[in-house]
Order: structure tokens, then C-alpha cells, then sequence
């Protein structure tokens, strides 16, 4: 009987602390995104509404979700070139979440843009990366001793010594998932992932015009399928082909993009349900990249017509 009885105090404990989840608003009842972090207990949302917020913030090891109200055009936070914009460094799980905000203007001697360090293995999502830069690793995205999960970002613009877009060593194993890594720089390796002793996997994802490598590996092991690779990475499913990107900065596919409907369905997260515009993440076999083409793809045709005086002119002709 007492063993029973236990049971459903637990049971009912259990049920008391998911009832007790809240939403705490920013800005509302709390002025700054830190200050509803520090208020927040395990399971609750801080729901953040359109802004540049300037600050530098720390989950303390909190297992709950901050996440924008309207995605990372509307809301943005900024380091003010002081420290790691976001930084999880307390033993945080999948279930401490970063979602829907343009992380920019970070600068520290380790991750500029986000630090996971000591353990550490959030679930970073939906996220701008860009314009942050290290002193020395991991302009974009810095991981030690840590396995976070990243889908549907784009890291663009980031600098550091090392690993522009993301450094990972230290027995690191991030889970890097229809990702676009374009336009990060290093001063001496790993423009877009700088691998040192750690062991991370890229699956539907974009590396292309990271300089001066899109892929700098030294000990441990990268695991890359159904990506695109440029130089060309081996790995199943894997391609070296100009993404055709929209331009601009903007890193949406255009109709006769290579990387559509060529990655892989299984590799996606069940909970991944959506690309980072909140559009459906599997139309028809999914896409490489942070967004999913929603029209009809075209196949587009170069051909070289002869004429009078000149060797050629070309002229592009899409069909279906």
C-alpha cells in the first residue's frame, strides 16, 4: 500500500509541476530577456515580442524555451560586441531551448554568436547566426564538452581564428540538421566547421562559400550525408553544386536549386515540422538548407547558340 501510495504522490508531482508551467512575457512583466530567465523555472516559456534587445544572456542551466513571438527578422539580440551573445555553460539539456531570434554582434575570446560549454547539449532552432566573431574559435557557434542539437538555422557572416561558422572539439558531438553555413570566415582553419578531437553530424544541410574551408578536421571524425558540400565532401547522398541561393544574404532556394528534394526525409527530428519560416518542412522529399522551396522546382538548361560573327550566346531555357 505505501508503495502504491507513493506512486501517486509522484504521479501527482509530476502533474502539479507540468500545470505550473508558465509563459513570461518580454518586454510585459519583465523588461529584459536575463531577467525573465532568471525568473523562470523548468518547463516554462519566455516568450520574447518584437525588438533589438542588447544584451548578453545565460540559460543557468534552466530547462525551459526562449523563444521570439514572431521569428528573427522581428527579433533580435544583440551583444554589443561585449561577450558571447547566449551562453549555456551549466550543464543544460535538449530540453533548454533557443528558438526564432537573429544572433548578431557577439564578440569574446570563445563564441561570439552562442557558448556551450561544460556538458552542455541545448536545442538551438530557427535562429539568424550571424555577424559575431571570437578572438580565437568559434565566431558563430563555439562547443566544448558538448552535444547540442542545431536545425533550421542559418550561420552566415561570422568570424573567428578559428571556425568562422562553428568549433567543436573537446569530444563534442553537435547534431547539425538542415543548416545553411555560408559566407564565415577563419583566419587560419575551418571557415565554416572546425573539427578538433569531436565527432559531429551534418544531414541536409549547406556549406558553401566559407573561406578558407568549408570543413577543417583534425582527430575525431565528421559524419556528412545528403549535404551540400562545396569541393565536394565523401558521404552518402552528398553534392558539390552551386546552391542557388535568392542573393543578397538571402539564403532561400531559388526554383532550379540543386539542393531541392534531395536530402533525406528519415534523417529529420520527428519535431521538426517546419523550416525556419514556420513553412512545412517536407513538401516532397526534403531540401538541403534552413528553408524548404515551396513552389514547383524547374530544371534549367544552358545551351550555346551559334550566331553570325560572334562563337556564342547563351541563352537559358527552364522546363520542368
Amino acid at each position: 500500500m505505501k508503495k502504491i501510495l507513493g506512486l501517486i504522490v509522484l504521479g501527482i508531482g509530476f502533474l502539479t509541476q507540468e500545470v505550473n508551467a508558465a509563459d513570461l512575457y518580454v518586454p510585459g512583466s519583465y523588461t529584459t530577456i536575463q531577467s525573465a530567465i532568471n525568473a523562470a523555472t523548468n518547463g516554462d516559456t519566455v516568450l520574447v515580442n518584437n525588438g533589438t534587445y542588447i544584451e548578453n544572456i545565460n540559460f543557468l542551466g534552466k530547462g525551459i524555451t526562449v523563444q521570439s513571438v514572431n521569428g528573427t527578422t522581428s527579433t533580435i539580440i544583440d551583444g554589443n560586441a561585449s561577450s558571447s551573445v547566449v551562453t549555456f555553460n551549466s550543464g543544460e539539456g535538449t530540453n533548454s531551448v533557443l528558438s526564432g531570434f537573429t544572433i548578431q554582434n557577439g564578440r569574446a575570446h570563445s563564441g561570439g554568436g552562442i557558448c556551450c560549454r561544460s556538458s552542455s547539449s541545448p536545442t538551438i532552432t530557427n535562429c539568424t547566426i550571424s555577424g559575431n566573431s571570437a578572438n580565437y574559435d568559434g565566431g558563430g557557434i563555439y562547443c566544448s564538452f558538448s552535444s547540442l542539437a542545431i536545425s533550421n538555422c542559418t550561420i552566415s557572416g561570422n568570424s573567428a581564428n578559428y571556425g568562422g561558422g562553428i568549433f567543436c572539439h573537446s569530444s563534442s558531438s553537435p547534431a547539425i540538421t538542415n543548416c545553411t553555413i555560408s559566407g564565415n570566415s577563419a583566419d587560419s582553419a575551418g571557415g565554416g566547421i572546425c573539427c578538433i578531437s569531436s565527432s559531429p553530424t551534418v544531414v541536409n544541410s549547406i556549406l558553401w562559400g566559407d573561406t578558407p574551408h568549408e570543413i577543417y578536421l583534425s582527430g575525431g571524425s565528421i559524419n556528412i550525408t545528403y549535404s551540400d558540400i562545396q569541393g565536394g565532401y565523401a558521404g552518402e547522398g552528398n553534392i558539390a553544386a552551386n546552391p542557388q541561393f535568392v542573393g543578397g544574404g538571402d539564403y532561400h532556394l531559388q526554383a532550379y536549386s540543386p539542393c531541392i528534394d534531395v536530402g533525406s526525409n528519415t534523417a529529420v527530428p520527428a519535431w521538426l515540422t517546419t523550416d525556419k519560416d514556420g513553412n512545412p518542412r517536407i513538401v516532397r522529399t526534403v531540401d538541403m538548407g534552413a528553408y524548404e522551396f515551396q513552389g514547383t522546382p524547374t530544371s534549367t538548361y544552358i545551351i550555346v547558340i551559334p550566331t553570325q560573327g560572334i562563337v556564342g550566346s547563351m541563352v537559358t531555357i527552364s522546363g520542368a
